[in-house]
């Protein structure tokens, strides 16, 4: 998560074999558990900020807005987001979410997601941020595949954005890793035993189908993954779907069904768009001239930039630092 983490409707459930899963009804987080969190970030400093607070545990990230931030595409790392109190919205393409404390959210490779975030001053949203480690998912996954044939009905589908319901045993974990991020000691000494407990917590849920396809190198979902990651890595320079598809070993054909089933999209309209989150970055983090930016990030044609970065974020360059989110902080390493 560089410089961001995530009026729409949560996305359909699948139904589970009953007493397997017990996800959480609506107002089962309550006041004490708020306190608990809210104790957590007064500890790590943390209890007024707006932004992202990097922690002592590596890959775990904690978020806090204390007022509403309006939906506008952000540039999200891969990964398990818990919010604790409030909510936040997403929207990807025909991908509806909504992460809170009834329902926790996996992204499974850094991707654009248009975000709003519903806060205020009385009631700031609280929630976590676990970066997805694709070995230990790999260590867990064959030990988990069971639960692939003991779901009821259709499990949610392998994209790369997916809202599932939270549950009591999921909470429990996201809890004790919690507890642990006050004290560096601590998380050198158990924080990667916790993660794994959270990990295999989530594997056994209905959302570790999602995570098993990813960690599957033959999986269409670690394909498409694949991609995603070669233009995470080429953005700035010319490439095509020829490119991307014959560095996966994949046909042109292939790459783009796979593409679009998950993401919703082509993996040239992915690519436009992660060269436009970079170039906000550049344009309101590294004050970059908006004319230099445009070459920096793969482009050729300036004009062409400017008409796309409207046409995305609903201004022009020059007016990225008006864009929602344009003040959150990111904190290093505690």
């Amino acid at each position: 998560m560089d410089e961001n983490t995530p009026g729409v409707q949560p996305e359909a459930t699948p139904a589970a074999h009953a007493g397997q899963h017990k996800a959480i009804v609506a107002g089962a987080v309550t006041p004490a558990v708020d306190k608990q969190v809210g104790e957590v970030f007064r500890q790590l400093g943390f209890g007024n900020g707006h932004g992202f607070l990097r922690t002592a545990l590596p890959g775990v990230t904690l978020f806090r807005f204390g007022r509403h931030e309006a939906s506008c595409p952000q540039h999200y790392e891969r990964g398990i987001v818990f919010v604790l109190q409030g909510h936040k919205e997403g929207r990807l393409n025909d991908m509806h979410i909504r992460t809170s404390s009834e329902r926790f959210t996996i992204l499974t490779d850094a991707y654009p997601v248009h975000c709003e975030t519903f806060a205020s001053n009385p009631l700031p949203v609280l929630g976590v941020h676990i970066h997805l480690d694709i070995v230990p998912l790999r260590q867990l996954a064959a030990v988990t595949a069971k639960y692939d044939q003991q779901e009821c009905g259709a499990s949610p589908e392998e994209r790369v954005l997916t809202s599932i319901p939270l549950t009591t045993d999921i909470l429990a974990e996201v809890h004790n890793l919690l507890a642990l991020l006050p004290d560096s000691g601590d998380c050198a000494a158990v924080g990667e035993a916790t993660l794994t407990r959270l990990y295999y917590a989530v594997l056994k849920s209905p959302a570790g189908v999602v995570l098993r396809a990813l960690a599957r190198a033959d999986s269409k979902l670690s394909r498409v993954s694949g991609a995603i990651l070669y233009m995470q890595q080429n953005y700035d320079r010319k490439i095509t779907v020829n490119d991307i598809a014959s560095h996966l070993g994949l046909g042109e054909s292939t790459l783009n069904r796979a593409f679009r089933i998950a993401t919703g999209e082509s993996p040239i309209q992915y690519l436009r768009k992660v060269r436009l989150t970079r170039a906000r970055s550049l344009i309101t983090l590294q004050r970059m001239p908006v004319q230099q930016v445009a070459g920096e990030v793969g482009y050729r044609s300036s004009s062409q930039f400017s008409r796309d970065f409207r046409n995305y974020f609903g201004v022009p360059p020059g007016a990225a630092d008006s864009l929602p989110y344009g003040s959150v902080s990111v904190i290093g390493d505690t």
